[in-house]
């Protein structure tokens, strides 16, 4: 997305990889910050899983690593790999069978 942008200003040194992956974590993390976890998920290990993403999003789009552009698209990709396993663990738990798709 960010080429994209780049292309279409212009303007190819806008800004960078990183710089773009920070602004992501920075977006994505500002809807985590009122997050409840479900009473039924307290102290399990969804709740602690949900505990962990919601702080690795944190640390990379507020946190210590905001602006060092250690950040890179291998932890957007965890990011999601790890919500799609959540997501998988939450239907288990309500007792549908998940059936893992294939995402781009």
């Amino acid at each position: 997305m960010y080429v994209q942008l780049c292309e279409s200003t212009g303007k190819p040194d806008l800004f960078t990889e990183g710089s773009a992956i920070l602004l992501w974590f920075n977006g994505a993390s500002d809807h985590l910050y009122d997050l409840e976890i479900p009473i039924q998920f307290k102290d399990t290990e969804i709740g602690n899983r949900i505990e962990a993403i919601v702080e690795y999003a944190f640390e990379r789009g507020h946190g210590s690593l905001m602006g060092t552009e250690t950040t890179t698209l291998k932890d957007v990709i965890a990011m999601f790999d790890e919500l799609h396993e959540i997501m998988m663990l939450i239907d288990k738990s309500m007792g549908i069978t998940p059936i893992k798709g294939v995402y781009e």
